[in-house]
């Protein structure tokens, strides 16, 4: 698969998860936003006002491990670290939280979607 079309799937991807916390009362706040750690898929506040790095990936199907397979441990030390930067550039007493969005698409269209909250994050 050629490297414009897995954009173009993650960008369909990424736009899908944005619509569907819209319309589940979360407020997007930024996406593709770049820290000094990593590139963060969508930066958004929960419908508690939690905010919130939601890591967006798009398949044509995930394995028995539910998703999590998809985040290397590279990745999820960065992205740990921008959770750390996010909270501290916005005030909280805590870090973000990171959730990971799971999107099934096949054919032109997108399947399903799960919502993976809190993935547990050691600093």
């Amino acid at each position: 698969m050629s490297s414009n079309t897995q954009q173009t799937i993650g960008k369909r991807g990424e736009d899908y998860v944005c619509q569907q916390l819209t319309l589940q009362g979360w407020k997007v706040l930024q996406r593709n936003y770049r820290s000094p750690f990593a590139e963060l898929d969508i930066v958004a506040k929960d419908p508690h006002g939690n905010l919130a790095i939601v890591e967006v990936k798009t398949r044509a199907s995930f394995s028995w491990l539910g998703g999590y397979d998809c985040i290397g441990r590279k990745q999820l030390r960065r992205l740990a670290q921008a959770c750390l930067f996010l909270g501290e550039r916005n005030f909280c007493s805590h870090p973000a939280r990171l959730d990971l969005a799971l999107v099934k698409s096949s054919c032109d269209q997108i399947d399903s979607m799960e919502l993976l909250q809190d993935l547990e994050l050691s600093y």
